[in-house]
């Protein structure tokens, strides 16, 4: 990606995949590699947004590595807040899908169900508005809420693969129908798509898909999904409890 950038500097998705393809040399590394490397993955993001302010992924790069990377290298909590605000005034949905997601990975539940409510009122035909809607529904406790929502979405959406993958989440987590969440998650890994956050679901897909097994006195297919889901993401906790369980 340095060769590519040094014939087209200009190109914002090459900067971006420079910063992507360090970030995961960082997070398969040391503290120190981190903090090494951090400044530099930076650096890439922002100039891709400096050369493309709409490109999601870079956005979503970004934001992250200036909310969790110390001052020293670069971090800063302040221009992640303004990346955000940047972002949801050009691009509000995908923003608004991803602010829901950065609030739930720190654990501020009453702050992401307020923004996955706005995100429904703001975009009430989006069926992954209402499945983010549901999942974080269930993250905060709010089980019936959950379901609610998700029994709407699904009838209005039955082959939505973000609606699947919250039906199937919802079997395998809580019980109910777990024919149907075994379909669901099916459905949601024979999906062929180019959406890489769809993409990152498939692991924890397999991992649900293990649970319902799990529930039904199956371990020998609850194994073998538990263990598909390490191939893909061998830092899954989901998993690693779930094999755990059944030895």
């Amino acid at each position: 990606m340095e060769r590519a950038i040094a014939r087209a500097p200009r190109r914002a998705d090459y900067h971006y995949l420079r910063g992507h393809y360090l970030s995961l040399q960082a997070l398969e590394g040391s503290l120190l590699t981190r903090a090494r490397l951090s400044r530099a993955i930076l650096q890439s993001f922002e100039r891709a947004l400096v050369l493309d302010s709409t490109f999601d992924a870079a956005y979503a790069g970004a934001i992250p590595w200036f909310a969790q990377a110390p001052p020293v290298v670069g971090g800063s909590t302040a221009r992640a807040e303004t990346l955000l605000a940047q972002w949801l005034r050009v691009r509000p949905y995908a923003a608004g899908i991803a602010q829901v997601g950065f609030d739930r990975d720190r654990n501020l539940l009453r702050q992401a169900v307020e923004h996955a409510e706005a995100l429904v009122g703001a975009f009430p035909d989006s069926a992954r508005a209402h499945a983010e809607l549901a999942s974080t529904y269930g993250r905060a406790g709010r089980v019936g809420d959950a379901r609610r929502v998700m029994e709407l979405a699904y009838a209005r959406w039955p082959r939505d693969p973000w609606v699947l993958y919250a039906v199937g989440r919802d079997a395998a987590l809580h019980g109910g129908d777990l024919l149907r969440g075994e379909r669901a998650l099916h459905g949601v890994l024979a999906a062929t798509t180019s959406d890489s956050a769809l993409q990152r679901v498939r692991a924890p897909a397999h991992a649900h898909l293990g649970r319902i097994y799990e529930r039904r006195g199956d371990q020998e297919r609850a194994r073998e999904q538990y263990l598909r889901a390490q191939v893909i993401d061998p830092r899954l906790r989901a998993a690693r409890e779930g094999l755990e369980r059944i030895r």
